[in-house]
């Protein structure tokens, strides 16, 4: 008999306003360095080191891994079950699934990516998602046009100068 895969047992949402929907409808809204760490650990291949992480998320702090290790916690207490896990490298805790991406919608909109290090990676990230956004209505209105359908590809022509 084949082993399940673990249900998934909170939500996460970083496009748009990022939040944590977790068990027993449990949402925890991710605001600040909170939103920071959680995209950087998602987002990241493979995941992110946990001094790097520190550093970007809390560049000025006397102890950045205290403060770490301080917010992992304020993570699990407000779900009830962890968000992140790793002792080396963060990444997405078994049975956080991340939802995709909605087209138009911003990487941790309404954040605003500071001048230090953490905030020149949100910056680039946000970049690299306008230009996968760009591609794919760029698709869509040429199989629009393909089709003859010039109402569609009009619309996504003018999504794209949105």
């Amino acid at each position: 008999m084949a082993a399940e895969a673990p249900a998934h047992q909170v939500r996460l949402r970083l496009y748009g306003a990022a939040q944590a929907d977790g068990p027993g409808g449990v949402t925890l809204p991710l605001r600040g360095r909170a939103a920071l760490l959680v995209a950087l650990a998602a987002l990241e291949p493979g995941g992110v080191a946990r001094e790097r992480a520190a550093a970007l998320v809390w560049p000025e702090a006397h102890s950045p891994r205290q403060n770490l290790r301080q917010q992992l916690l304020r993570f699990r207490q407000g779900l009830g079950v962890a968000l992140l896990q790793g002792e080396t490298t963060l990444r997405l805790a078994d049975g956080v699934a991340l939802l995709p991406a909605e087209l138009g919608a911003e990487l941790l909109a309404g954040e605003e990516a500071g001048a230090d290090e953490g905030g020149l990676w949100l910056l680039q990230r946000r970049n690299h998602q306008r230009a996968e956004q760009m591609q794919q209505l760029r698709a869509l209105a040429q199989a629009a046009e393909a089709q003859g359908d010039g109402e569609g590809a009009l619309a996504q022509a003018l999504a794209m100068l949105r």
